[in-house]
């Protein structure tokens, strides 16, 4: 089963990064989520697809010098 991991980098200083979660979605919920948070929010959402139950390395994004 795909889900749907929607992060965004709500760091707004001018050096740095601070990604966090909005949520987990079924494909049937995601665009739902994604149009609500965008009204919400004035972040740069993003979405990545995972499989339930297996190991997945995904990057959510950071920085670092």
């Amino acid at each position: 089963m795909k889900l749907y991991v929607i992060s965004a980098n709500t760091y707004e200083n001018s050096w740095g990064a601070e990604i966090n979660i909005f949520g987990v979605y079924y494909e049937e919920h995601v665009q739902r989520a994604l149009e609500e948070l965008e009204k919400k929010y004035n972040y740069f959402f993003e979405v990545n697809e995972i499989e339930l139950n297996e190991c997945s390395k995904t990057y959510l994004g950071g920085y670092f010098e």
